[in-house]
């Protein structure tokens, strides 16, 4: 229990973060919104390298509160899993500084993320994709009445 407690402590003040061979989360949704961390807010670099649990990055029905706001670089390596970067709809504020995706080899991925979520990511200026040929697209959804 301290032990926990001071890792708590230990992620909440942290500004950058690399998650390796992480096992049994299958959305960082369920770390992140956890209360007593504040929804990571001094996080600017994530790097998620393989986490064959990872399904979903973040999942907008299991965030009730704003996570990381202060997020500028998000890297996703070999997750085998990893079928969707944000599901549904995030609050608004969660990713809002985010510069930089990067994605290496994650063959379940087929696109990058939603024209919605896009339209969130005011400084978003960089996308690297690497590592497979799988991708069906970078963005998806509408665009005044046409599809990407």
């Amino acid at each position: 229990m301290v032990l926990e407690r001071g890792l708590e402590v230990l992620l909440h003040n942290a500004s950058a973060l690399d998650l390796i061979n992480c096992g049994g989360r299958s959305e960082l949704s369920e770390m992140v919104s956890k209360m007593s961390l504040c929804g990571l807010q001094n996080l600017k670099s994530l790097s998620i390298t393989s986490c064959s649990w990872i399904k979903v990055t973040l999942s907008g029905e299991k965030i009730q509160q704003i996570v990381l706001p202060n997020l500028e670089n998000l890297t996703l390596s070999y997750l085998q899993n990893l079928v969707k970067i944000v599901d549904g709809m995030i609050p608004k504020g969660c990713l809002g500084k985010l510069k930089t995706i990067e994605v290496v080899d994650c063959p379940r991925l087929r696109k990058l993320i939603s024209y919605a979520f896009l339209r969130l990511l005011h400084n978003l200026n960089e996308i690297k994709i690497g590592g497979y040929d799988r991708i069906e697209g970078i963005i998806s959804g509408k665009l005044s009445g046409g599809v990407f």
